[in-house]
């Protein structure tokens, strides 16, 4: 009978541990980069007329990829309050980016985009290395 229980126990003691040992070796869901998902957009559809790059960036407002000091900005961003937020209105009304920009419109998802970023606190890129390349295209006059 104390054999039986001490297999018993040996068993459940492999399970346990092999279950531990899956759950450990699952991949975890990938988190969101909400700071790197935006800072490509902005380097999609703004950086090309709001960059520190380029002469006189529309607006006096030529950072648009430094995240920080544009959520930093009371002017633009009010983490948490996208619907407070000058950024968000602007893109909500379609003001931004303009309908003549060279670089096209907003669509509904990338709107979201950037509303659940101020939405979450304008958090930080999690990865600074996957900043894709802004396009290299005139600047036009809005």
């Amino acid at each position: 009978m104390k054999f039986l229980l001490f297999l018993a126990a040996m068993c459940f003691a492999m399970c346990v541990g092999f279950h531990t040992e899956l759950a450990q070796s699952s991949p975890n869901p990938r988190v969101r980069d909400l700071g790197n998902d935006v800072r490509n957009l902005f380097a999609t559809k703004c950086a090309g007329c709001h960059n520190a790059e380029i002469g006189k960036p529309e607006g006096r407002f030529g950072y648009v990829l430094n995240l920080q000091k544009v959520a930093a900005n009371p002017e633009l961003v009010i983490p948490p309050k996208a619907s407070e937020s000058e950024l968000w209105l602007l893109i909500q009304d379609g003001e931004m980016p303009p309908a003549d920009s060279p670089f096209g419109k907003l669509d509904a998802a990338q709107k979201q985009l950037v509303r659940d970023w101020i939405a979450a606190g304008a958090p930080q890129p999690l990865n600074t290395r996957k900043l894709r390349q802004q396009p290299v295209s005139p600047k036009t006059n809005h």
